[in-house]
């Protein structure tokens, strides 16, 4: 039997194990993996992309890391059949904001008598700690800085691996990230395609050739990476939440768009009772945390009990609570004060978060509740947007204070004190002239439940559910 095992053979079809990371811990799922969806790759194809969602969270850090960080891909890409497994390097070593997991296999395709090499390519979008850093690194102009840099990385060992396996004959990719690791992905398939969106011929890998029908990218849950693109990249597939505030950023004026097209999926309350009934059943116990609109209540201003109360008047839900909170920003923040202002700050606050913890944002969160909540106790919210705020306030000089007592817990970002002083100070300089629209959100971005709600529409399980509902 030794003997022959190397020349096991796959079936088409066949059922795979992946992790559905909720609450720091790992609920194993389990998807139909079917290799007769790799056709037709400008066609969005409900079992791709489940196929792809599993490929996409099977490439965070394994929770249990006694066999490694990467232990949950290579997994995955075994029991689909893929042979040839590599994972980076950067899943055995402590994250930085330049670091990257990746995880790269190969399966023959066979059609007859022809054959197709087709090369998995996972991105690490979750457990991935410091690496989140570079999710605010945007750069001047062009695609986004900080995942345009990891897809020159990533298509670098792609090229490397190619030749590693001897690649030959036609060859075909498959792509996939969650989060940032989403917005990499687009980018890496948009140099994949360079040459053959506008019509050019097959590109050669040393024997290796690619055409633009063998792409197959799909996104979930992505940041936008650079300019929108449209028909011409109709092989790379985003999912998306419309409840999500990840989906929204960078800032269209800023420049940034989806590369492809946009899947917005939805679930109708009825059936999402369905599907949470039946994880409930499973033992994934998922509360959903409900969105309310507030407004202040100005009769009973100076009674914090009753100061904000519901706001029956707003018709457009967290959706629409989004819309106006992104527009508010972009109105009055472009991207070259950020690139000059606040980049920075917001790349060393990121070194805080540890997505190896039970709470991965909760220094990140920590640290600026820390700085914001003390300058809110002194001055008051409503002298914050009222009389103190102006283009003339000297917000450096009000922040110092509050930041060198968050400093004493984050020691480690001393050295980054100034950057991160001008990164708040550029904030609320920037919104200073918008007391009216501050007021308007403030009420309803302060509820707790809203603030869960929100971080919820970017969970790995409520993309799960909005998968099972469009299925």
């Amino acid at each position: 039997m030794r003997l022959f095992a190397r020349f096991r053979k796959f079936p088409s079809s066949c059922e795979v194990r992946f992790p559905l990371p909720y609450r720091f811990e790992e609920y194993w799922r389990t998807l139909s993996f079917d290799i007769g969806e790799f056709v037709d790759s400008a066609a969005y194809r409900p079992k791709l992309a489940m196929m792809s969602f599993g490929l996409s969270l099977s490439c965070f850090t394994a929770m249990d890391l006694s066999k490694g960080g990467e232990a949950n891909a290579v997994s995955f890409l075994k029991q689909a059949g893929f042979g040839k497994i590599l994972a980076s390097d950067d899943y055995r070593h402590q994250a930085t904001t330049t670091s990257l997991g990746f995880v790269f296999g190969k399966r023959v395709i066979k059609e007859g008598k022809k054959k197709t090499t087709l090369i998995a390519v996972g991105i690490r979008g979750g457990h991935y700690g410091a690496e989140w850093g570079s999710n605010a690194k945007l750069g001047k102009e062009g695609p986004h800085q900080g995942f345009y840099e990891a897809s020159e990385r990533i298509y670098g060992e792609f090229l490397a691996y190619l030749k590693a396996i001897k690649a030959k004959g036609t060859i075909a990719v498959w792509t996939s990230g969650f989060s940032r690791a989403g917005g990499v992905a687009a980018l890496f398939a948009d140099k994949l395609s360079s040459g053959l969106v506008d019509g050019g011929p097959s590109k050669r890998f040393g024997k290796a050739i690619l055409d633009l029908k063998h792409i197959y990218a799909y996104t979930f849950a992505a940041p936008k990476a650079g300019e929108w693109n449209g028909g011409e990249y109709s092989f790379i597939h985003n999912v998306l939440n419309p409840e999500d505030l990840v989906p929204r950023l960078p800032f269209a004026s800023f420049g940034f768009g989806h590369y492809g097209y946009e899947h917005n999926l939805r679930c109708p309350d009825e059936k999402a009772e369905e599907i949470l009934s039946s994880l409930q059943e499973e033992g994934i116990e998922v509360q959903m945390p409900v969105f309310t609109a507030m407004a202040i209540d100005f009769r009973h201003i100076l009674d914090p009990k009753r100061r904000f109360v519901e706001d029956f008047t707003r018709q457009d839900g967290q959706t629409g609570f989004l819309d106006q909170m992104c527009g508010l920003i972009e109105s009055h923040l472009t991207r070259a004060a950020y690139a000059k202002f606040i980049q920075d700050g917001m790349v060393a606050l990121g070194s805080l978060v540890d997505e190896q913890s039970s709470s991965p944002y909760e220094k990140f969160l920590g640290f600026l509740k820390i700085l914001l909540d003390g300058v809110l106790e002194d001055y008051g919210f409503f002298s914050l947007v009222g009389k103190v705020t102006s283009d003339k306030t000297d917000w450096k000089a009000i922040l110092e204070p509050y930041l060198d007592e968050a400093l004493e817990l984050e020691p480690e970002l001393e050295d980054d004190k100034e950057a991160i002083l001008t990164a708040v100070a550029g904030f609320l300089h920037f919104l200073a002239p918008s007391r009216k629209e501050l007021v308007d959100i403030y009420p309803t971005l302060r509820d707790k439940e809203n603030a869960k709600a929100i971080a919820f529409a970017h969970e790995t399980v409520r993309y799960y559910m909005l998968l099972l509902a469009n299925q």
